[in-house]
């Protein structure tokens, strides 16, 4: 962290605490609420599955996803009362525990807390069902049992209470807002309640660099925490800083082979992620 930074730090935070103590809840600055995290908790579910099956076995997500947990804990563990984390893995990351995971978010989380869920594992797109993902114990011959369908995925986002933020770096995740997939609402009504950012367009497939590295989307999102995202040099990074980052990373590093695509609604894009 540079050092203007850390001081910037040090006397926001001092002024949120006088403030605080003379019963003001909260002091702005810029597009950052010092006392906005205070009080409140992290909760954080990421979900890698590598080993499949009757699909291709991936390099990448269980090391992924044990690497941003890893990272949002550290960068996070400032600016929360605390960081809960799960980490779910392989066959331990079966729909039934996927859906568990998330139905625990939503009866214990409050609405002041930060929830972020991250997936990397396989994922497809059938017109007759849309986008769905192929967790843990994923099976071709009962995909309807074993996938986590888009549809079901949409609402158990919007029903966590307080500020959502998904994070998937899977094949095909513009599908997730296709038409078939949200007959009756828009990208944007859907998305009020959650954010969403993703590796690829409807018709992409990730990327990674080799065996050393991570895919190329979650890459770019531990470079974001490590402090790579943060545009305008206060120290911490806001769920806008991250997209802004990994959209410019991801698409310059693979031209028109793979594209970010990510809803975050207005009102998610102050939410503070992390610090360095």
């Amino acid at each position: 962290m540079h050092v203007d930074a850390v001081v910037r730090g040090l006397v926001v935070g001092g002024l949120a605490a006088v403030f605080g103590s003379l019963g003001y809840a909260r002091f702005e600055t810029g597009n950052i609420t010092a006392a906005e995290t205070r009080g409140s908790v992290l909760r954080v579910l990421a979900v890698g599955v590598g080993r499949y099956r009757d699909q291709k076995n991936l390099s990448y997500p269980v090391k992924d996803a044990r690497a941003v947990a890893s990272a949002l804990q550290k960068h996070a563990a400032g600016l929360f009362e605390r960081v809960e984390v799960r980490l779910l893995t392989n066959d331990e990351a079966n729909r039934r525990a996927v859906l568990a995971a998330l139905e625990a978010l939503r009866t214990q989380a409050r609405p002041g807390d930060v929830a972020v869920i991250y997936y990397s594992g396989h994922a497809a797109n059938d017109p007759p069902v849309g986008f769905y993902l192929a967790p843990g114990r994923y099976n071709d011959k009962f995909w309807r049992d074993t996938m986590l369908a888009g549809a079901d995925l949409h609402r158990a986002w919007a029903a966590i209470p307080g500020r959502v933020v998904v994070l998937l770096d899977t094949c095909f995740t513009g599908a997730l807002w296709e038409p078939s997939e949200t007959p009756t609402a828009s990208r944007d009504e859907l998305s009020r309640s959650f954010a969403v950012v993703s590796a690829t367009r409807t018709s992409e497939e990730t990327h990674g660099g080799n065996r050393f590295w991570h895919a190329d989307f979650t890459q770019a999102l531990l470079e974001a925490l490590d402090g790579a995202a943060d545009a305008d040099h206060d120290g911490v990074i806001t769920l806008g800083e991250l997209e802004s980052h990994l959209d410019l990373r991801v698409n310059a590093h693979r031209g028109s082979t793979q594209h970010v695509v990510s809803v975050v609604p207005s009102s998610l894009r102050s939410v503070v992620l992390g610090s360095f």
